[in-house]
């Protein structure tokens, strides 16, 4: 029986380049996993990190944070909460909120992108119908008489360039 757990535990232990390859990590992500030292126990075999099940869900919600836009060090602090003994959702939780206000924050800044990209169109399709094309209209007009939320845009811009 002790054989069978052995063959079984073997098989799903992986070296960096087979995790990598099974799972399409980039290896360099593995690599930064590696040198933030997470794993419970040091698992080296030959001078070769093995990666079992465990790492394997580390990893996962590793790559899930690099994807919703953490950067390596916010991804290590993250981790190391979770990991951490004692009571850290309310910290993880801020961390998320933080990372989801920012993010509503770009999509705020990109609807109003749109919405001048959709007028200078409507503008240019229009002024093409009455008077032979030309442009009657000024940019500067645009943004002071048609869009009057000028101060929501700064403070959208103003929240995105502290991150």
């Amino acid at each position: 029986m002790e054989q069978l757990y052995a063959l079984i535990s073997a098989s799903s232990i992986m070296t960096i380049d087979e995790a990598s390859t099974r799972y399409n990590i980039p290896l360099d992500i593995l690599r930064e996993y590696e040198g933030w030292g997470l794993c419970n126990a040091v698992k080296k075999v030959m001078g070769a990190w093995q990666y079992d099940d465990q790492d394997m869900e580390r990893l996962s919600m590793i790559m899930t944070l690099h994807d919703i836009g953490f950067s390596n060090n916010e991804v290590e602090h993250y981790m190391r909460l979770l990991l951490k003994d004692g009571n850290t959702e309310a910290q993880r939780l801020e961390m998320l909120n933080k990372k989801r206000s920012t993010a509503l924050d770009e999509i705020h800044f990109k609807e109003m992108q749109l919405e001048r990209l959709d007028y200078l169109r409507h503008k240019i399709q229009a002024s093409g119908r009455n008077n032979g094309g030309k442009q009657l209209f000024l940019l500067s007009q645009v943004a002071a008489v048609d869009f009057p939320i000028q101060s929501v845009r700064l403070k959208a811009w103003n929240r995105m360039q502290r991150y």
